[in-house]
């Protein structure tokens, strides 16, 4: 008995010396959630109280219509991308051109999403009403473009992302406490937020094409 249980338990710990990488970028990966959503919960009261829920609501409302084009801008390349990158760990050629072929896709798509948007708000009073709060939030579709976490989860290394985001979102904080006093404040919120997600996008991005060697052209 207690010889089976000391052999399952050599299995375990040499299993997971073996997958430690795939197991500390799983971490990572589920930790990054947990940040992301564990910031919103610690400053939605102060947000709430100081903005109130018509001026939050707005934002929510320009996030929510920024996130159905995150989501056009997004489909169909992270999945693949996580894969061909796993499968190409130590060719750099192959890994620049895959990173080439979906961020350039993620740019032209980007291009339409902007033209579409631009449609919509000057066509839709509503939306027309409260343009800057909407074009200030839009600019997240940046960050779509340009951010690699696909990539990093492909060299398992979505510890960088992690540090990267928890530093940003971390930085963002006091700017958001001293600027954001009073509902009109919305936009500058928007700014805040906006700001910090494209920034570390950015940051990310000239980590992996420099860190990691890599060519990015933009293809035809």
């Amino acid at each position: 008995m207690e010889s089976d249980m000391h052999n399952k338990y050599k299995k375990f710990i040499s299993l997971f010396k073996n997958n430690g990488k795939v197991v500390e970028n799983y971490f990572f990966m589920t930790a990054l959630q947990l940040i992301s959503s564990a910031f919103g919960i610690l400053i939605y009261p102060y947000l709430i109280r100081v903005m109130g829920g018509e001026s939050y609501g707005l934002y929510v409302y320009a996030l929510a219509i920024t996130s159905y084009f995150i989501g056009l801008i997004s489909f169909g390349f992270n999945f693949p991308g996580v894969k061909a990158i796993s499968q190409n760990k130590t060719d750099i050629i192959v890994k620049s051109e895959i990173v080439s072929s979906i961020l350039t896709s993620k740019f032209y798509i980007g291009i339409l999403s902007f033209l579409l948007f631009v449609i919509l708000l000057f066509s839709i009073p509503f939306l027309r009403e409260n343009k800057l709060i909407l074009i200030i939030t839009f600019t997240q579709i940046i960050a779509e473009i340009i951010y690699p976490s696909w990539y990093f989860q492909g060299v398992q290394k979505m510890k960088i992302v992690t540090y990267v985001q928890l530093s940003f979102r971390i930085l963002s904080v006091p700017f958001i406490f001293i600027f954001v006093q009073s509902p009109a404040d919305v936009w500058v919120y928007a700014l805040i937020a906006s700001s910090t997600v494209v920034v570390y996008a950015l940051f990310l991005y000239i980590y992996m094409i420099f860190k990691e060697n890599l060519v990015n052209k933009l293809k035809q």
